[in-house]
């Protein structure tokens, strides 16, 4: 996913996004809360949003973004199913290509119909 994201931002001009293991985690972990309770949000049954999964981590970004994708596709075809979905919709394209942004973290997890859940997390320090 992220040498995807990589080579779009690339193809507009763009630096490429340096990987980040804190924004992994956070990503990782918002996934797997997701498809463990079966919820799609930014923001937590509790109402943990982002901005505070970040806080709680030390991260304080002065950029950030997020994206989160459902994909019922078998693995092979379940990461370019959410890249070309995301890249098709302005909001979520916008925040891939966003030239403020510089560090990446994707988390995937699987629900247990099978479905994966995708979180992007984006930011600027």
């Amino acid at each position: 996913m992220v040498r995807a994201v990589n080579a779009e931002r690339q193809a507009a001009g763009l630096p490429a996004y340096k990987i980040d293991e804190r924004l992994m985690a956070v990503a990782r972990a918002h996934a797997q809360d997701m498809a463990r309770r079966g919820y799609m949000a930014h923001t937590t049954p509790e109402g943990r949003s982002y901005s505070d999964r970040l806080a709680a981590t030390g991260i304080e970004p002065a950029w950030r973004g997020e994206n989160i994708m459902l994909s019922v596709s078998p693995a092979e075809e379940a990461v370019e199913e959410s890249l070309t979905w995301w890249l098709d919709d302005p909001p979520h394209r916008d925040n891939i290509l966003h030239p403020q942004h510089t560090h990446i973290g994707v988390g995937v997890a699987q629900r247990p119909e099978g479905w994966y859940v995708f979180v992007m997390d984006l930011v600027k320090y």
